[in-house]
C-alpha cells in the first residue's frame, strides 16, 4: 500500500529515472503508515491521527504498528537511558522506573524526579503517538536501508538516530525553541524577527514540508495542545510568539508550519530542556523504525539505489615520473 504521493516511477522503456533526494520515489510497499500530502492526512494502519492522539496511548499505538508483535527491550531501554544521561548531566542520580505506569508517565518521572500531574502525562503521551511514525522519512529509509543488509536492530536504530540528529529533520524543534527564546530575550516583536530575517536570506525553521501541500495534521494537533497549556500555566507568551511567527509566514511567504515547530514549544512548556528536543524525537520514533524493519525483514531485499555518474571520462593516468 503505497502512500497517496506524488509518484516517479523508477523506470521506463529508455533509462531510469532520477529524483533529487529520491522525491516523488515509491521505494517500497509498507502498510504502516499513508500520508495524503494534499489533504493534510496520516494515518497509522488505517486509523487517523487525530483519533489516535484523542483515544489511543502510546502503548497501544505501538502495539498496532507492530501488529501485535511485542515491543522489544530497545523501546523500553532507550527512555531510561535518556533520562538517566540527562539527569547525571546536571550531577543528579538516576530515578528507576515505576512499576504499572505508561511509558509518557515513567519517562517525566525518571527525568524530573517527581510524579508528573495528568494533564502533562496526557500531553507528553500524544507527541510520543504524533511523532511515532511518518512514512518513509530520512531516518526511517535509513533504518530500512541498514536493516536491509540484515545487520542488527541496534545497529539499525542506531543509524537512524544519525539521520534524526540533522537540523533538517529531528532537530528542526531545537532550532525553533531557540528562535522562540531569542524573541523572548530580545523583547522583539515575532512578526519583525521574522520579516527581517526573511530579508536577510535566513530560514525560519518548523515551516514547509516535503510531502505536505498544506498544514501537517501533528502541527494543527500540538497548536491546540501548546494554546491549552499556556492558559493552565498562566503563561500565553510562547502561544502568543509561534500565533505571530505562523500569521506572519503564512502572509509573507505562504508556507504552512509542520510538526517541529509546535513541538518545541510543547515540550518546552512540560519543563523539558532543548536539547533533549532531538532524543525525545528518537524515543517515540523507536516504535516507527523498529516496525518497519519487522516489515523490512519479513520480505527483505537489499536497497542499492543507483547513481548517474557526471563526472569526467576518457582520462589517462600520467606517469609518476612525467608529471
Amino acid at each position: 500500500m503505497a502512500d497517496q504521493e506524488t509518484v516517479t516511477e523508477l523506470t521506463t522503456d529508455e533509462a531510469p529515472i532520477k529524483a533529487k533526494g529520491l522525491e516523488g520515489v515509491i521505494a517500497l510497499e509498507s502498510e504502516l503508515s499513508s500520508i495524503d500530502g494534499d489533504k493534510g492526512e496520516l494515518v497509522y494502519r488505517g486509523y487517523n491521527i487525530h483519533d489516535l492522539a484523542e483515544h489511543a496511548t502510546f502503548e497501544e499505538v505501538v502495539y498496532l504498528l507492530r501488529h501485535g508483535e511485542k515491543a522489544d527491550r530497545i523501546l523500553a531501554q532507550i527512555p531510561t537511558i535518556i533520562a538517566a544521561f540527562a539527569r547525571l548531566r546536571k550531577g543528579k542520580d538516576p530515578v528507576d522506573p515505576l512499576d504499572r505506569e505508561s511509558m509518557a508517565h515513567n519517562f517525566l518521572y525518571m527525568l524530573n524526579g517527581e510524579e508528573p500531574g495528568e494533564a502533562a502525562e496526557k500531553t507528553f503521551d500524544v507527541c510520543l503517538v504524533l511523532h511515532a511514525d511518518h512514512g518513509l522519512n530520512a531516518s526511517t529509509f535509513t533504518s530500512r536501508v541498514i536493516g536491509s543488509t540484515l545487520s542488527d536492530m541496534y545497529s539499525a536504530v542506531s543509524g537512524a538516530i544519525g539521520a534524526l540528529k540533522g537540523p533538517l529533520h529531528g532537530g528542526a524543534n531545537q532550532e525553533v525553541m531557540r528562535m522562540l527564546m531569542e524573541v523572548d530575550e530580545r523583547g522583539a516583536d515575532p512578526a519583525e524577527y521574522v520579516r527581517e530575517r526573511l530579508a536577510d536570506g535566513e530560514r525560519i525553521m518548523g515551516f514547509g514540508h516535503r510531502v505536505y501541500n498544506t498544514m501537517d495534521p501533528r502541527a494543527a494537533i500540538l497548536r491546540d495542545m501548546v494554546k491549552e497549556l499556556s492558559e493552565e500555566a498562566g503563561e500565553m507568551k510562547w502561544y502568543k510568539y509561534t500565533t505571530a511567527i505562523h500569521e506572519t509566514m503564512e502572509e509573507e511567504v505562504g508556507i504552512d508550519p509542520n510538526v517541529d515547530f509546535f513541538s518545541g514549544s510543547t515540550y518546552y512548556q512540560l519543563g523539558l530542556d532543548p536539547e533533549l528536543f532531538t532524543t525525545i524525537f528518537a524515543l517515540s520514533r523507536t516504535a516507527g523504525w523498529t516496525a518497519h524493519l519487522l516489515e523490512q525483514w519479513a520480505d527483505n531485499r537489499l536497497i542499492r539505489p543507483r547513481a548517474q555518474y557526471v563526472g569526467a571520462r576518457n582520462r589517462t593516468v600520467v606517469p609518476v615520473e612525467e608529471r
